[in-house]
């Protein structure tokens, strides 16, 4: 068992439940070259899904952090423009969130983009009305892989550690459910590999998240 009684399910959204890692790299890349910087290659930008956009734009360009606002606000808006209507779950996903919904669980999602953004993008893909909270960059002044975003979370619902369980396909995710003392579920449809993913320890890792109920079923507790 990895918890007393698994309440909560957190997912991240980018690589875990969208396949979105080259709508991502390519409206990065479209910023980039607007504001007269190279481009990046795939294999350099995909490890860093799942971080804040500054991340990229610290390594990616010599703007100073107090202009990383213009580089984010034209990356959003190309990324609702391009990105977001071209939006596509993973296979299984969606009848995956229905069966954990049918089950009682609760769901939410831990993401490193803004509310808005991933509200968006899970109505493109028709699933937002399956989850019960959506936290995102906006909503914690720490973001992932610190804790705050998860004990919010765990908060809202007053709900303890051990009732929750947290679903990503990086090693952010994973540290972020270290981090909030919460059991992670790795996921290898994303940019992490399984060497990489298996170095963070989280408790399990699934090569789809159609495999999660059963999961589910034979170590947690209900």
């Amino acid at each position: 068992m990895v918890a007393t009684q698994i309440q909560l399910l957190a997912f991240d959204l980018d690589g875990t439940l969208v396949d979105s890692a080259q709508g991502i790299v390519d409206t990065v890349n479209q910023v980039l070259a607007e504001h007269g910087f190279a481009g990046a290659e795939y294999s350099q930008i995909a490890p860093w899904i799942g971080l804040p956009l500054q991340v990229f734009w610290e390594r990616l360009t010599d703007f100073l952090p107090e202009n990383y606002a213009i580089l984010t606000e034209r990356y959003r808006t190309i990324y609702r423009e391009i990105a977001i209507p071209s939006s596509r779950l993973f296979a299984g996903v969606a009848e995956t969130i229905s069966e954990l919904k049918s089950a009682g669980y609760r769901l939410t999602i831990a993401s490193s983009k803004i509310t808005p953004v991933s509200a968006a993008v899970l109505r493109q893909v028709g699933l937002l009305d399956y989850f019960d909270l959506l936290l995102g960059n906006d909503s914690v002044s720490q973001p992932k892989p610190h804790a705050e975003m998860l004990e919010k979370t765990l908060a809202y619902f007053g709900l303890n550690s051990t009732q929750a369980l947290m679903i990503g396909d990086t090693t952010h995710d994973i540290t972020l459910g270290h981090n909030a003392q919460v059991a992670s579920v790795a996921v290898t449809t994303g940019t992490h590999d399984l060497a990489t993913l298996s170095a963070a320890q989280p408790v399990a890792i699934v090569t789809q998240l159609s495999e999660l109920p059963a999961w589910l079923a034979q170590n947690a507790q209900r």
